[in-house]
């Protein structure tokens, strides 16, 4: 996210006009927020219905926000840029359109999937705490946009996510494909990291920049940024599962 806002977002032609950006798996909202402060447009999707309404919230707030700071006289600040303008869907994207079980964490307030079943509910989701929402695909809800960057970022489910946008993605009407790769997730929701880049590469793109994350402070379970491994830097090629 870092590297598209501060490198290739800058670099857009002043005269392109606002850019659509599509981002499944939105959280609250904090990257679909920094797209709306550049000019540009957000359409945002949250499968969790109290990540979506704190993502609501998140959007009308910042709206809010800066419409005083117009009020207020800081139009001058604000001169010659647009203010993007974020949407936001409360369903979950997927291979196909449907209803899907979501099981919510203790706590109540994050959520993240149990098992996956488009159109029926299984005995293991019937006996946790869970939801049932609505699943769309990106095919049916954008058959004519045009698209700078597709960012997903849905806790392994990424590759059903991008199954529903084969069209999407085929059409050339994707210009930057934004994925968040996790090997365990990935796993646990049945797929695999050699799937998931196949099924990119098969739309014809290509890997142009590759970041690197693990678990930074174990106490925290926080997670960070770490160097490229020396292997990767070294090597003349690499295959898809290297």
């Amino acid at each position: 996210e870092e590297f598209f806002t501060r490198k290739l977002l800058p670099a857009v032609p002043r005269g392109a006009g606002a850019q659509l950006i599509v981002d499944v798996g939105a959280n609250v909202g904090q990257f679909a927020l920094a797209i709306a402060d550049a000019g540009h447009d957000g359409l945002c999707y949250e499968a969790s219905p109290s990540t979506c309404r704190q993502l609501q919230v998140s959007v009308a707030e910042h709206e809010a926000g800066h419409r005083r700071r117009i009020d207020g006289g800081d139009a001058a600040s604000f001169s010659g840029r647009r203010q993007g303008k974020v949407t936001v869907r409360c369903v979950a994207i997927g291979a196909k359109a449907g209803r899907t079980t979501f099981g919510m964490k203790s706590n109540g307030r994050n959520a993240s999937f149990g098992q996956v079943t488009v159109g029926s509910t299984s005995a293991a989701d019937a006996a946790s705490a869970s939801v049932s929402v609505s699943v769309a695909t990106l095919d049916e809800e954008l058959p004519n946009a045009s698209v700078l960057l597709l960012k997903t970022d849905t806790q392994g489910f990424d590759l059903g996510v991008l199954r529903g946008a084969a069209s999407l993605m085929q059409s050339g009407r994707v210009r930057l494909v934004l994925i968040e790769m996790s090997h365990e997730l990935l796993n646990l929701a049945g797929a695999s990291p050699l799937q998931l880049m196949r099924h990119v590469a098969s739309a014809g793109f290509v890997c142009t920049y590759l970041r690197f994350f693990s678990l930074v402070d174990r106490k925290r379970k926080r997670y960070g940024p770490r160097p490229t491994p020396q292997g990767v830097l070294a090597a003349r090629s690499l295959s898809f599962e290297q």
